[in-house]
């Protein structure tokens, strides 16, 4: 025998207020309209009660799907999966279902995402770490889609999101190095293409110039994507072509185990030989021999900050838009130490 669907009237009539109270306390988007205590008193009626929301019916009534979709660039990197377990942690709090998509950072790709959740009248999408002059943006902004952003650089977009303070980052590293008596130094950085990469870039020629130290080409090294194995050849590239390199900055954890596993290929140790930093902060960096010197984010507080953004967004679409300052954090290990 199957038991007859719970309605929002059941739930209205046992709580003693109107469906409509219902509906709004049941929609992430209207919750905040009604008060603590019968949002408390219907959510856990509801519960009691087993009610289950009709998806279709309610997006035919509220175009609103009730979900948010994340872009991430590459889920195999260490980097991402503690952002969107944040993100995720708010979002399903809120009533909202997350949707994952992987992205590669191919704007043909994140494009077709777009279209396909614009269909199921998607609700809004995170994007971790965007491209340049992305075109997704406009699209989304087109059709009317919430977008929040990370790692766009300050005074790069007007769109809501985070901003990582990647100058303080790259000028505590330095400041680190310098300390350490390091002058002749590198750098190892990611895709020009990318925002993360060309702010990080950018911050860490500023940090060496106010050192005094100007970064010559032949100890630039940029590599093509976020892989270890990236990190090798550019460690390779500079070992065989700089001289006499004390240190070498990288702006991706990735990177800086690349570049350690292949000082170790070709002979040489770190830090002996070089002082080798990371930036992140990635879990695994911190067991790894020599455990890494990097620069930490805080990445489940970061998911949920963009979560906590989009439901205000979702919310309140005329709110003024938020783009919250990440600040990193120096974490000195044992990949750096002292020139003699």
């Amino acid at each position: 025998m199957v038991s007859e669907r719970v309605t929002l009237k059941d739930v209205a009539e046992r709580v003693g207020v109107h469906p409509s109270t219902v509906s709004r306390v049941l929609n992430p988007a209207t919750r905040a309209m009604v008060s603590p205590e019968v949002v408390e008193k219907v959510t856990k009626t509801a519960r009691e009660l087993g009610y289950r929301p009709n998806p279709l019916a309610r997006s035919l009534k509220t175009r609103s799907s009730g979900i948010v979709g994340i872009f991430v660039p590459d889920l195999a990197n260490p980097m991402f999966p503690e952002i969107v377990r944040g993100a995720e942690s708010i979002l399903v709090e809120a009533g909202y279902t997350p949707v994952l998509a992987n992205t590669r950072n191919d704007r043909d790709r994140k494009l077709m995402l777009v279209d396909h959740l614009r269909q199921r009248q998607i609700d809004g999408i995170i994007i971790i770490t965007a491209l340049r002059n992305d075109p997704v943006m406009e699209t989304c902004r087109e059709n009317g889609i919430p977008v929040v952003v990370s790692d766009r650089g300050i005074g790069e977009s007007d769109l809501p999101g985070l901003v990582i303070d990647d100058d303080h980052g790259m000028r505590a590293m330095v400041s680190h190095l310098r300390a350490l008596g390091h002058r002749e130094l590198a750098l190892i950085s990611g895709p020009q293409h990318l925002s993360t990469s060309a702010s990080r870039h950018r911050a860490a020629v500023e940090a060496l110039s106010e050192q005094g130290i100007e970064l010559l080409p032949d100890r630039n090294a940029c590599c093509a994507d976020f892989s270890i194995e990236a990190g090798r050849k550019a460690c390779r590239f500079l070992i065989e072509n700089a001289g006499n390199i004390t240190g070498t900055l990288t702006t991706n954890d990735q990177y800086a185990i690349g570049a350690i596993a292949e000082l170790y290929a070709m002979g040489r140790s770190c830090p002996k030989d070089m002082s080798i930093t990371g930036y992140n902060g990635i879990r695994h960096t911190q067991w790894l021999r020599p455990p890494i010197t990097t620069i930490e984010l805080p990445k489940r507080e970061m998911g949920m900050k963009m979560a906590k953004i989009m439901l205000d967004r979702l919310t309140d679409p005329k709110k003024e838009i938020e783009r919250a300052i990440i600040q990193p954090t120096l974490v000195v290990r044992h990949s750096t130490a002292r020139v003699f």
